[in-house]
């Protein structure tokens, strides 16, 4: 408890995990300060198998400028009121890729789109690409979109007379703890809802359908779970595993030298936007690991400023870093161990969709201390995995045609 620095115990028959997601792994996101994937830490660390933990939602529109708005998301309501993307040629570059739903394609695959006209020198000043709806009406703008036209106004962008510059940012958690249709881990008396549970969205969430998903399985959980509750004994904490966590929350407080956590938090952030953005590669995800096995040796010598647990910043930042050597290690490992792109993931070295070999989800699980990766076959209901196509990626430096697809037959992977 910040406010008065307590250490406090719940003892319950049933934990139900709605913590949300990871987004703060990455230092601009649109996630919530906080969200560094607290839940999916320890339902692993407690044994829970976690599910496509590879695949972290990117949304196309985040604002990449000025400054007092960079990484504010820009809803997709924009683009479908009428919002066109442009390049710095203010060439409407979404009719090379996606010629029938244009700015509307996937989020996975819009955002893929402008990386790549970004990447083959098509950018803006800042680095990302123009979102505009300067050809619509004024009056349009002021009743249909005018929570973003608020936010530009504050940071001194009228999106009626100009457009917004734009780039892709962290949106959303689709892997995370495995859950069932009543929101069951598989840990017993354990459950998940929201952000955090893995298994209800595959690789690329719909938009609107994280609200949808936290009612519903918020829901499911609370009411199975209390069922639950009704028919065992209450559990008894074990002491030991109460000491044990308290020794590593208070270690910070002992230290009299050391690294601070604001330079662990920095390096990691820093490896994560590098290379664990919306292109990773075989080489740039080993590095990533190198450098969260760096900080996660370093981070028993984390010294704090304030030796105290009230509204300390630094002790829960050096909180946070232990959280995010996990979860980010887990990523890290599942994305190396994913051989192909599909949906949020884009590897460089693989840079299209392999059906015939990866139509497979990746479970994860701590086994014998250590992160083992596993696959599991797609489950089928109602639409027969072969008879879905997908689009071909668009890859910076190569030539792309538009409207391209790729299905189970398609040879060139």
């Amino acid at each position: 408890e910040l406010s008065t620095g307590s250490i406090i115990v719940f003892e319950c028959p049933v934990v139900i995990l709605a913590s949300g997601g990871s987004g703060r792994l990455w230092p601009i996101t649109f996630a919530t300060k906080g969200k560094c994937g607290d839940g999916i830490r320890m339902a692993f660390e407690a044994g829970a198998e976690l599910v496509d933990m590879e695949f972290f939602q990117i949304h196309p529109t985040g604002w990449k400028w000025p400054p007092a708005v960079i990484g504010r998301v820009i809803s997709e309501g924009v683009r479908a009121d009428g919002g066109i993307l442009l390049n710095k040629n203010l060439e409407r570059f979404m009719w090379k890729y996606d010629p029938e739903r244009l700015e509307l394609a996937c989020r996975d695959y819009v955002s893929r789109c402008i990386y790549k006209e970004v990447k083959e020198g098509r950018g803006t000043e800042h680095g990302g690409v123009w979102l505009s709806v300067v050809h619509l009406p004024k009056s349009h703008i002021e009743r249909r979109i005018a929570a973003v036209m608020e936010t530009g106004l504050v940071a001194g962008v009228d999106i009626r007379t100009q457009a917004i510059e734009i780039f892709p940012e962290h949106h959303y958690q689709n892997g995370g703890v495995k859950i069932d249709k009543y929101a069951r881990t598989t840990i017993e008396g354990l459950y998940a809802a929201g952000e955090v549970a893995g298994g209800v969205h595959g690789g690329n969430r719909l938009g609107t359908n994280s609200l949808s998903d936290l009612l519903v399985f918020g829901k499911i959980a609370g009411e199975d779970g209390a069922q639950y509750a009704k028919n065992i004994e209450p559990p008894k904490i074990d002491e030991h595993q109460v000491d044990e966590e308290i020794e590593i929350i208070s270690r910070p407080l002992k230290n009299d030298a050391g690294v601070t956590p604001y330079a662990l938090s920095k390096k990691l952030h820093d490896v994560m936007w590098e290379e664990m953005h919306i292109e990773r590669s075989g080489s740039g995800l080993k590095r990533c690991l190198n450098v969260i096995a760096e900080v996660t040796e370093n981070l028993p010598k984390v010294t704090l400023p304030e030796k105290t647990l009230v509204y300390n910043d630094a002790w829960v930042t050096a909180m946070e870093v232990r959280t995010r050597i996990v979860v980010g290690e887990i990523m890290a490992r599942a994305s190396l161990f994913r051989t192909e792109s599909r949906s949020a993931l884009f590897r460089s070295d693989y840079p299209q969709i392999n059906r015939k070999e990866w139509d497979k989800n990746i479970m994860v699980k701590k086994e014998n201390g250590k992160i083992k990766l596993e696959t599991r076959p797609v489950v089928v209901t109602l639409w027969p995995v072969e008879q879905i196509d997908l689009p071909l990626f668009p890859v910076p430096g190569k030539e792309h045609v538009p409207g391209a697809r790729v299905t189970c037959e398609c040879e060139d992977y």
